[in-house]
């Protein structure tokens, strides 16, 4: 019995179970992974203290100050997703605030990468059993990484829903039609390239194989190549030009302050992203899903993904990978999957090879949950359970110390895992809203100007005017010098200087760069006293109790006697000594006391 399927493409599809109960099986099916997807999604739900630079950007826009980050200040563009913050800057119109909507958009996103996998897969081959597109779907769904990044309050699941759509799309309008004409393959990757500037590289890579493609199939017509390029150009280039206009400048500020070669780096985070998702494990029906593209004389569309990612990865390289651990990767997940799908369908093609088909799959599988999930329940500091542990198997141990020895190195350099943002982030959002207590408590003065290096939650909530310290949104030390010790640190490559932060009349600077308050008990006086010593070309130490067992405690750059001046309600007592330091810490823990 036949089951009638993509009636548009002219063409019937035999369901292998024989009856038309398949399609509601499989359909029940890729319910499933849809809910697993989610479900695993909902356990790392987290926000990045990056992503409230955008959500900042996006309240100012909302709010009438412009797209900028320090109202009153000199225009910088010290986000680099365009996209998502008109996105969320139109949410806050309608009254969502940033850290919601960015939760809305990449769920949203996470959905659509599911559905663009299962519709891409479902459609790309003539003859093959249904059932096999459950498991790209239930590999995509298993799959830490694209489960972490559903959430973070980052582009990244927009810009790789944008990407694929764009992709999978063209793929399908040039199999399809006769000539291809759609502009909405070009669309989406330009506005992929709205969303993240690297998106531009991904396009171009993608465009030049598509033409190649159709040049070799005497499809290319000038007409076509010129009607494409002008979509593309219209959005890609009004961007550069408003972009040029509104901030002087032809690349975002973030480029400056991130973007250095680092090809060493760049080799191990990918080398330690290959050991974690088991890419090994890959190769076999990656090798396959391209015979399975040359038997069936459409051997240009992993040339077309390989356009798309190939050179994206070889970018990633470069630049030494990403401060935040795979997300730049997870782009190749829905590439990859889709091809190793074709693999399958390969492997069913061939009588004797059909009994390795579910095998296959659940070896991937596997591969794809064991070494992230153990390295999770370490990270929550949990005995790791449940597991079949194959990274404890002969040979594959090494491969695992060599994971270890690689992850230390990253970590050595500011390469962190989503975790440690989910943990860090939350003292800072506290931290935030209570300056802005202090403001509206009127012991701080609103136009307080501060300077942190974790720029991010604590501006947003506190609403102070800040200097990124390390100049993210900061044009002058995006160029300048790097970081004090010299070490190099992920996507952290420069530090303002002293004379810098006395150029900008900054009132206080974080004593530790990261915090200004802290809570009883978190301050060793001696330790602190060090610290105030050492600190000397920064300014002077001072330090504040503020109420609810909370210090203040920062360096002046311009002065006790300066600061003291601007912000007297705060009673700031300079710290030159250990009595002073004493003193401060001692009300502190007095009256924090129960």
């Amino acid at each position: 019995m036949g089951w009638p399927m993509n009636r548009g493409l002219g063409r019937n599809r035999t369901c292998r179970f024989g009856t038309s109960k398949c399609s509601v099986i499989v359909g029940v099916a890729l319910a499933g992974t849809l809910a697993l997807l989610l479900w695993h999604a909902s356990r790392h739900t987290f926000l990045t203290d990056d992503a409230f630079i955008s959500f900042r950007y996006a309240e100012n826009l909302a709010g009438g100050n412009g797209l900028v980050f320090n109202p009153g200040l000199e225009r910088v563009e010290g986000y680099s997703n365009f996209l998502l913050v008109i996105i969320l800057a139109a949410f806050r119109t309608a009254g969502i605030r940033p850290e919601i909507s960015a939760h809305i958009v990449s769920i949203s996103a996470t959905i659509l990468l599911w559905g663009l996998v299962v519709w891409f897969v479902e459609r790309s081959s003539a003859k093959w059993p249904r059932w096999i597109v459950v498991v790209p779907a239930l590999w995509l769904a298993a799959t830490r990484s694209i489960a972490v990044w559903s959430t973070g309050g980052l582009e990244t699941r927009l810009f790789e829903a944008l990407v694929v759509a764009g992709v999978f799309s063209l793929v399908v309008e040039i199999r399809e039609r006769q000539p291809p004409r759609s502009l909405l393959p070009v669309t989406l990757l330009a506005l992929a390239t709205l969303t993240r500037p690297d998106g531009f590289l991904i396009a171009v890579g993608v465009l030049v194989t598509a033409g190649a493609t159709l040049h070799r199939q005497r499809r290319l017509r000038k007409w076509l190549v010129l009607r494409q390029a002008v979509a593309f150009g219209a959005i890609v280039g009004t961007h550069y030009l408003f972009r040029r206009i509104y901030y002087g400048e032809w690349l975002p500020n973030t480029y400056y302050a991130k973007a250095h070669q680092w090809w060493s780096m760049g080799l191990k985070f990918e080398t330690a992203f290959a050991i974690e998702y088991a890419v090994y494990l890959w190769l076999p029906l990656l090798v396959l899903g391209i015979a399975h593209h040359r038997r069936t004389k459409t051997l240009w569309i992993p040339w077309i993904f390989a356009g798309a990612v190939v050179p994206y990865l070889i970018y990633v390289a470069s630049i030494g990978g990403d401060f935040f651990e795979y997300r730049m990767l997870d782009i190749t997940f829905p590439f990859a999957f889709a091809l190793m799908a074709d693999g399958l369908v390969e492997l069913q093609y061939r009588p004797l090879c059909r009994p390795l088909v579910a095998p296959c799959a659940a070896l991937v599988l596997l591969g794809l949950v064991d070494l992230p999930q153990t390295l999770h329940q370490i990270s929550n500091r949990e005995p790791p359970r449940g597991l079949i542990g194959m990274h404890t198997l002969p040979g594959l141990d090494a491969l695992a110390a060599l994971h270890r020895s690689l992850r230390a190195e990253m970590k050595e350099h500011w390469v962190s895992r989503p975790q440690e943002h989910f943990d860090g982030i939350r003292p800072w959002i506290v931290q935030g809203k209570q300056l802005r207590r202090l403001v509206d408590g009127g012991l701080m003065r609103s136009d307080t100007r501060i300077a942190l290096s974790d720029a991010g939650a604590i501006p947003y909530y506190s609403q102070l005017t800040t200097i990124d310290l390390i100049g993210l949104n900061d044009a002058s030390i995006a160029r300048g010098p790097g970081t004090p010790n010299g070490q190099r640190k992920m996507a952290h490559e420069h530090f303002a200087t002293p004379g810098y932060l006395r150029e900008r009349k900054v009132d206080l600077m974080a004593i530790d760069f990261n915090n200004l308050l802290f809570r009883e008990g978190e301050v060793d006086g001696s330790r602190l006293a060090a610290v105030c010593q050492r600190g000397g070309p920064w300014g002077d130490c001072v330090g504040a109790y503020v109420g609810d067992g909370i210090v203040l405690l920062a360096y002046a750059p311009l002065g006790f006697e300066y600061v003291a001046r601007r912000l007297p309600e705060l009673k700031l007592r300079q710290l030159d000594g250990p009595a002073a330091i004493e003193a401060v810490l001692a009300r502190a823990e007095r009256q924090g006391a129960p």
